[in-house]
């Protein structure tokens, strides 16, 4: 099978872009499919993926070009493209996909974002939706997404793929079975920095910890700054609560720095507003780590309540503090969490699972297109 792959890659790392790199230097995906990839860049940092730019407009016009001249001078039997489901992005990839559609290739979606039942309703993003949509195949990263697009595709033409990631041989025990209840809990919250990601509702959850619980805890926080968000906001509000003795922030980590923040945590915390398939939570559960996460996307699917951590609600914040302060007085809750997590990560979200389910799917994507694809 011949497959043009249209994808958004590192820098910056975010979800989408980490997914992309894994599937083209995967031996096993590359080794069944004959894959012609064309990486898409856009911006070198994740505060620049929101903001226009004449550097942008000019690799939008560049990237067409490409996707034009590749479709006109090579045959191939389908289109892997990571469409932006929403927002300035989603208007750029209605040019990509309109020459694909000029060419009558068939068309593979795999959405890592969510949010079209509401960009649906601004001005004629309806029409654009069914334009876009019409005669192609959607991958989701769970059936608790089909919701979004349920107007603009039917459910048999949508496949749904979990992700899944590699996670390094532990280098040391897993914290959560250390008992001793006189240290300092250690709290990770490891993302992207901006308001939407919950970044905010984390620091207002140490503060009610710290002077209404009178809990003894330690808080990691790693990530760099997204959108609308600075490192001078972020301390302004930790030295509003006081609470600068109980939050350490490494910046970006990467490699064996990410590794060892997992390894040297009791819980992870991730109280975000707005996702679908969080890798973060991914990693948490293959270093072993109890998760208190809000309840948003495909998240209930990888967070079962009270089983391998806790759903909370979005903006939140006590309920957030409540969750930790049940898994700092209960060392073996922790201990049953850190295995089940262990055990769910190696049964479901490896690399080698999404590997092979992503090859399934383009087989069957290939052998279920209708004749007419525009």
């Amino acid at each position: 099978m011949n497959i043009l792959a249209i994808l958004q890659m590192p820098p910056p790392i975010h979800g989408t872009s980490v997914v992309n790199r894994s599937i083209k230097e995967s031996k096993k995906i590359n080794d069944t499919f004959d894959i012609d990839y064309l990486p898409l860049h856009f911006s070198k940092k994740i505060e620049r993926l929101r903001k226009f730019g004449l550097l942008k407009h000019f690799k939008v016009f560049m990237y067409s070009y490409l996707i034009f001249f590749k479709l006109l001078l090579n045959k191939y039997d389908l289109v892997y493209f990571t469409l932006t489901p929403v927002g300035n992005a989603f208007y750029r990839d209605i040019l990509f996909v309109s020459i694909m559609k000029l060419f009558c290739v068939k068309r593979v979606y795999h959405l890592h974002g969510k949010g079209v039942e509401t960009f649906s309703n601004v001005g004629i993003n309806n029409y654009l939706y069914k334009y876009v949509f019409s005669n192609a195949k959607i991958i989701l990263l769970s059936e608790r997404l089909y919701q979004d697009i349920r107007k603009y595709a039917e459910k048999e033409k949508c496949f749904f793929l979990a992700n899944g990631i590699n996670v390094e041989r532990r280098n040391r025990p897993i914290v959560a079975y250390n008992k001793d209840e006189s240290r300092s809990i250690k709290l990770l919250y490891l993302s992207t920095l901006y308001e939407q990601k919950g970044i905010i509702d984390f620091l207002a959850a140490i503060n009610v910890l710290k002077w209404d619980c009178g809990l003894k805890v330690k808080a990691s926080v790693a990530g760099e700054f997204g959108p609308g968000f600075t490192q001078d906001e972020f301390w302004s509000i930790v030295k509003q609560y006081r609470i600068e003795s109980e939050i350490t922030y490494f910046g970006g980590v990467y490699g064996s720095d990410k590794q060892e923040l997992y390894e040297t945590s009791d819980i992870f915390v991730f109280p975000s507003h707005n996702e679908c398939f969080p890798l973060v939570i991914l990693e948490a559960m293959g270093y072993g780590l109890p998760v208190i996460a809000a309840s948003d996307g495909a998240i209930p699917e990888i967070i079962e309540n009270g089983i391998n951590g806790f759903l909370v609600e979005k903006y939140n914040p006590n309920e957030v503090a409540n969750k930790i302060r049940d898994l700092t007085s209960d060392p073996m809750c922790r201990v049953g969490m850190s295995r089940a997590n262990i055990i769910k990560f190696q049964e479901r979200y490896t690399f080698e699972s999404f590997e092979n389910n992503f090859i399934n799917i383009m087989r069957l994507s290939l052998n279920d297109f209708n004749p007419e694809f525009r």
